[in-house]
């Protein structure tokens, strides 16, 4: 695969990681280098209390013609629920991508804090190159030592299909204590993989970060409010004492759009590896 001549919108969202932001950007920086030259970034920060919004403004400046920044300050007080202001600003910044760069490849989307601060973006574009090798439209990343984004987690080839922090919820209201309840719907699932390791089929995964093919993202949207209870045809009803999670994992629902509407094909990709820091 000719990185040269593929076209990727690199994109993430920022909120009060000043500390590990000017490494983050750096190495995006260098990935982006890897493309085509119209490749851009989109950036969306809102509401910090650091210096954030000032760094991505002036990396905006520096790079100007091929840098797109929002800035919703504010947006914590109207939107209350973390996840649903996630999904929110998630949806910005995919409608931007679908109106300016409609054509473009790929989208890359990556958390900009201490997940990703130590991302070396040689191998994040050699393992890009090596995934040729099989028919995907999303890739997620595979931290070392362990995948650890269970909420983001779907997957009938790991046996994990559930919202784990709903049920872990429920269990908590029939007497468990959190940290039993986290062993056994958390850190049950928690897996390594050696980055030779086969790609891993998913229905929903994020990790730190994920290529999606551009096509495949059309017509989906995020959505991190539980309309119903997500465990209902998990769990039986003697499962679920007390009210439901609120809040959910944004981008299950996106996935679960991007397979029943495009067809999509969703991995973990073992290659796809980097250590956050610790």
């Amino acid at each position: 695969m000719d990185l040269k001549n593929i076209r990727i919108v690199i994109s993430g969202l920022a909120r009060n990681i000043a500390s590990h932001l000017p490494k983050v950007l750096e190495w995006m920086r260098r990935l982006r280098e890897e493309f085509h030259q119209d490749s851009c970034f989109v950036f969306l920060t809102n509401d910090s209390n650091d210096n954030t919004k000032e760094i991505l403004t002036n990396f905006q400046a520096e790079h100007a013609g091929y840098t797109k920044l929002y800035v919703f300050d504010g947006l914590a007080a109207k939107i209350r629920a973390r996840t649903a202001r996630l999904a929110f600003c998630r949806n910005m910044v995919m409608n931007h991508i679908h109106a300016n760069h409609p054509t473009f490849d790929l989208i890359f989307l990556a958390d900009m804090d201490d997940i990703t601060v130590n991302v070396d973006a040689a191998v994040i574009a050699d393992a890009l190159r090596s995934a040729s090798s099989f028919e995907w439209d999303m890739i997620a990343g595979m931290a070392q030592p362990a995948y650890y984004d269970i909420w983001a987690l779907r997957s009938k080839a790991i046996g994990c299909n559930y919202d784990c922090w709903d049920i872990i919820r429920h269990e908590k209201y029939r007497g468990a204590s959190h940290q039993d309840a986290v062993k056994r719907h958390v850190d049950t699932w928690r897996f390594s993989a050696k980055p030779d390791a086969a790609p891993i089929p998913v229905e929903s995964a994020f990790g730190g970060m994920a290529f999606y093919r551009l096509p495949a993202t059309r017509g989906c949207t995020y959505d991190g409010v539980n309309k119903s209870c997500p465990n209902a045809a998990v769990f039986p009803q003697s499962l679920r004492i007390g009210n439901c999670l609120y809040e959910t994992c944004e981008h299950v629902a996106f996935h679960a759009q991007m397979r029943e509407k495009n067809g999509a094909k969703l991995f973990i990709y073992p290659a796809l590896s980097f250590s956050p820091a610790s």
